[in-house]
């Protein structure tokens, strides 16, 4: 290989290694853009757990909620079915004493 080949390789081995050096840096730029956004998703994730736990806290607290409000419309229910019949008896004993 003469002088003038050799100059010719070396100068393409280098601007190889200019543009492999090139895609090196901008391989690791979006690496690290994507890593990032990895992170923040991962986070949001984390964030949107936390939300939906204390979701389901709440929900489960309401449905306690509306079970105690079911149960004291039941109960004033029978309370004033119970009280009208206790009146009914009264009623009975005083006309049936007259």
């Amino acid at each position: 290989m003469n002088a003038a080949g050799l100059r010719r390789c070396v100068e393409d081995k280098e601007e190889l290694a200019t543009a492999y050096a090139q895609l090196n840096a901008k391989c690791a730029k979006e690496c690290d853009l994507y890593e990032r956004d990895l992170e923040r998703a991962m986070d949001s994730c984390d964030e949107l757990a936390r939300e939906n736990n204390d979701l389901r806290a709440r929900l489960h607290q309401n449905a306690n909620v509306c079970m105690c409000a079911t149960n004291i419309t039941f109960l004033y229910s029978t309370c004033c079915t119970l009280s009208a019949s206790f009146v009914s008896i009264d009623t009975r004993k005083v006309t049936s004493t007259y």
